[in-house]
């Protein structure tokens, strides 16, 4: 549960639209995309921190009252995924040696075979 941020009434977090004043709380046409709101006469781009770091391209800049990427500057910023590592490096290769290890019998299988026909 969480407070609407229109009418901070408690609401599910999945809803889309406010059941008690129908603030939109989710962006249009994306359900799992969070739509933020400017509280009082401050637009969100003042406390932003894409509009400080002057990375921010939204068009509606620096005058938002509502924006789906907004990222509150007194927040830490949410943790980098890391990055999957890429094919045949020694990292993928310890995660796939599984996968290694039965590619290389299956080959092995393959090149006796061959090697028996003659």
């Amino acid at each position: 549960m969480r407070p609407c941020p229109k009418c901070h009434q408690l609401i599910r977090s999945n809803e889309i639209q406010c059941p008690h004043c129908g603030a939109t709380l989710k962006a249009f046409g994306h359900a799992g995309i969070d739509l933020f709101h400017a509280v009082g006469d401050a637009p969100l781009c003042e406390t932003c921190t894409y509009h400080l770091d002057n990375t921010c391209t939204y068009t509606k800049r620096p005058t938002a009252r509502e924006c789906t990427l907004y990222q509150d500057v007194h927040q830490p910023l949410p943790p980098a995924k890391p990055k999957a590592p890429a094919p045949f490096s020694p990292a993928w290769l310890r995660q796939n040696s599984g996968l290694v290890a039965i590619a290389g019998l299956i080959l092995i299988s393959l090149l006796l075979a061959l090697w028996q026909r003659r």
